[in-house]
């Protein structure tokens, strides 16, 4: 996962470089709605948690949770294809 992620958006978007665990960070600009892109991702069949509702006040960090437990290698693929689908719809952030 971290090597879609530094492929298709650049390094500055990997929120760690655990090689354990169930899921991992994708880090977002403060501009980027954390929420309505994850709504708008599951549109497409793919779920994915936004950082920002887990803090309890208001967080200029922004991100999306990935997991990735129990998914075979082919659909953690397919699912990032569309999260960078997703992404490439926002204004500047294209790559």
């Amino acid at each position: 996962m971290t090597q879609l992620i530094e492929t298709h958006l650049g390094s500055e978007y990997v929120g760690d470089r655990s090689n354990a665990g169930l899921h991992m960070l994708l880090k977002l600009p403060a501009q980027v709605d954390d929420v309505l892109l994850s709504t708008q991702i599951l549109r497409h069949g793919v779920m994915v948690k936004p950082l920002s509702s887990y803090y309890l006040r208001p967080t200029a960090e922004r991100g999306l949770l990935l997991g990735y437990a129990s998914v075979e290698e082919g659909e953690i693929v397919r699912a990032f294809d569309v999260v960078v689908a997703c992404l490439r719809t926002l204004p500047g952030l294209a790559r």
